[in-house]
């Protein structure tokens, strides 16, 4: 999305990355051949031995030894990934600099920057322009192939800064960091009085590492070249111009976004503007430097849903200090949840039309999940809900949904306010098990003699249901008592009556019993 330059970089990275593994493989593979008694799993080689370490070890942060790993379905499919990137990577490589639009618009645009400067306060003509990029690679590849070219005409001198060091200008006696920032904005950087006329900076092309800390506002124009997809960055780009000091008239935003194709697949400019609302919502209620015409589009949908979870978030946390983790919009919204949901349903979806209420499973304690011990998870339905229903009343994260961690003493684990961690551990103790657990489902038969005897989960979710109605009645009493816009939600106490749910799956913590 940055540039074509930097997909075709980093396609051939890519591409040398996998070469390197297949030679790893094929190395790892002649060692095994050349001593056969030697066990590969087990053997340490010596500390400087570099070489050896390398064919037996992959991984940076973490290791993996090469003979516990399935080698030759690992190289079929690395060379699979080879093919099919070294196919993107020739045809990326036909789109040379004299076919990129998107380089030639850029160059359009500076051109007439030059050629029609815009008049600020002082009266004197401002030529200048920002220009921001994620990558050092797409900053190296727009320096290369306009600054050459724009010197020549219209007269604009080019300058570059990237994040590992590098600081480059046409003219080699000036291509140190910070002297290049001042060449660009003189005033602002109070560059030395000394310094010959003529060596003025008209475009600079840098890295998100000059977003922060830095004045630039003699320039009155920045360009995004590629938007970041964290809005802050967007914000601190434009606010290297946009400050005290500035003498410009209007200072203009640029943003070069994905093709519409593209952007159908990264949905990077509704994400992005949707972000940029939110930290308007949140914060400083101010105008959005994407500018507001593009955010009347988005703000009809996903932007009131952010306002809604806002203030959901801010009348329906009655007690934030009584819980063990902090609630964000991340536990309202649920959306890392969503793609594995709608994945799901594309595959079970027949089998969950057809499935009945009330179906539960039984498994293990996980020790990697510390809070995993004995109990019972509950998921349940208001009976009186729909799924379109937008109840402003719902003290749920989950819309007309409540779940909810008993222990076995009947303890409140989690409440039905803490749905992330919830889900979190639900998936957690079930994803990748396809089968039942048959001892834990036999152990829970005993105990609850084949269903006949079910006092003790009958115990846990009449705990479940008083839990959610202490939640309700405490954020109620507290929003009369602190709001003088709060109404009391109709028909409060029968809504919250245990006939008002529907139990609609519930899962059983069983610890293994000890042999």
């Amino acid at each position: 999305e940055s540039s074509v330059f930097s997909f075709t970089a980093t396609l051939g990275r890519t591409i040398n990355n996998i070469d390197a593994l297949l030679l790893r493989i094929d190395q790892h593979g002649e060692l095994a051949a050349a001593n056969p008694d030697l066990d590969l799993s087990r053997y340490t080689p010596d500390e400087d031995d570099e070489e050896t370490r390398a064919i037996l070890e992959v991984g940076k942060k973490l290791t993996y030894k090469l003979a516990h790993m399935k080698l030759p379905d690992w190289r079929e499919q690395l060379l699979r990934d080879k093919a099919t990137l070294s196919s993107l990577h020739q045809r990326a490589q036909h789109v040379t600099p004299a076919r990129d639009q998107k380089l030639l618009r850029l160059q359009a645009i500076l051109t007439d920057k030059a050629s029609n400067p815009s008049i600020g306060k002082d009266g004197l003509p401002n030529r200048k322009a920002l220009v921001f990029t994620a990558f050092a690679d797409t900053a190296k590849y727009l320096y290369e192939h306009l600054a050459p070219g724009l010197r020549t005409s219209p007269n604009i001198e080019c300058g570059l800064i990237v994040g590992d060091g590098g600081a480059q200008t046409l003219y080699p006696a000036r291509n140190r960091f910070n002297e290049i920032l001042a060449d660009f904005s003189p005033v602002s950087k109070r560059r030395n009085a000394t310094t010959t006329a003529g060596d003025e900076i008209d475009v600079l092309i840098a890295t998100d590492c000059i977003s922060e800390g830095q004045n630039l506002q003699d320039c009155d124009t920045v360009i995004n070249y590629d938007i970041h997809w964290n809005p802050v960055r967007v914000i601190q780009r434009f606010g290297r111009v946009d400050r005290i000091g500035s003498v410009a008239v209007a200072v203009r935003l640029i943003n070069f976004w994905p093709t519409d194709q593209l952007d159908k697949y990264i949905k990077l400019k509704d994400r992005v503007e949707a972000r940029m609302a939110l930290v308007d919502i949140a914060a400083t209620q101010t105008d959005n430097p994407l500018s507001t015409e593009q955010l009347e589009d988005v703000i009809t949908d996903d932007l009131k849903l952010r306002d809604r979870q806002l203030m959901r978030l801010k009348t329906e946390v009655p007690n934030l200090d009584e819980d063990d983790e902090s609630i964000s919009l991340a536990d309202l919204t649920l959306d890392e949840f969503r793609q594995d949901l709608r994945q799901f349903l594309d595959t079970q979806r027949a089998a969950l039309a057809s499935a009945p209420l009330g179906l539960f499973a039984v498994v293990p304690p996980d020790p990697q999940i510390p809070i995993s011990m004995g109990g019972v998870l509950f998921c349940l339905r208001e009976k009186a809900a729909t799924p379109q229903t937008t109840d402003e009343t719902s003290l749920s994260p989950l819309p007309n949904y409540y779940v909810v961690y008993v222990a076995d003493d009947g303890a409140i684990k989690l409440t039905h306010m803490q749905a992330k961690t919830i889900l979190n551990l639900w998936r957690g103790l079930c994803v990748g098990h396809s089968e039942a657990f048959t001892s834990l489902c036999r152990a829970f038969d005993r105990q609850t003699k084949n269903g006949r005897d079910m006092q003790g989960v009958t115990a846990q979710l009449q705990a479940a249901l008083a839990s959610i109605r202490s939640g309700v009645h405490a954020n109620a009493t507290q929003q009369l008592t602190t709001s003088r816009s709060f109404k009391l939600p109709a028909k409060l106490e029968t809504k919250m009556q245990d006939a008002g749910f529907e139990l609609v799956t519930w899962l059983v913590i069983q610890p293994p019993s000890p042999r």
